[in-house]
């Protein structure tokens, strides 16, 4: 075999040294090698396009899902809101009932304090220490026996 020397390109040099790698590793001819990588290149963009496709479909049922969860979402968030709606008027309407009650109420408490305020007069000018020493007296009364209360009251009644 002889071996001529030709002038071409650097890409299609290295392609031309791929193909003749193969061509001396399998041991078949420029043609066969050329249809193997003919038919391995074609094998791969078939492959490729099946990925595209798998790959398409999964994009579209992602899509799919993601719109059915944020659909699912959103109605749930809106039964929240519902209910939400629903305790604040009724706390509004318990509010309201309760601030009837409490006008109606307001007179009653009023004058309730007055009193109050009057007893906290009348006892801060009472003499207290008078009570106290009342009640000292009736406790050692309690204290007595039968026969010294008798002497006690012949002693008052005198």
């Amino acid at each position: 075999m002889s071996r001529e020397l030709v002038w071409v390109d650097e890409s299609i040099a290295a392609q031309i040294e791929i193909v003749s790698d193969i061509v001396r590793t399998n041991k078949t001819s420029i043609e066969d090698a050329v249809k193997k990588i003919t038919d391995d290149a074609d094998a791969i963009s078939e492959n490729l396009e099946e990925n595209l496709i798998k790959f398409r479909y999964h994009a579209q049922q992602t899509r799919e899902k993601y719109k059915q969860v944020v659909s699912e979402e959103l109605e749930a968030t809106y039964k929240v809101w519902e209910e939400c709606e629903k305790l604040r008027d009724e706390a509004y309407e318990k509010l309201s009932s309760l601030t009837g009650s409490i006008k109606t109420v307001k007179p009653q408490l009023d004058e309730i304090v007055e009193e109050i305020h009057d007893i906290k007069e009348a006892l801060s000018s009472a003499n207290i220490y008078g009570a106290d020493h009342l009640y000292e007296v009736i406790r050692k009364f309690n204290e007595l026996t039968d026969e010294e209360k008798q002497q006690f009251k012949t002693l008052l009644s005198r």
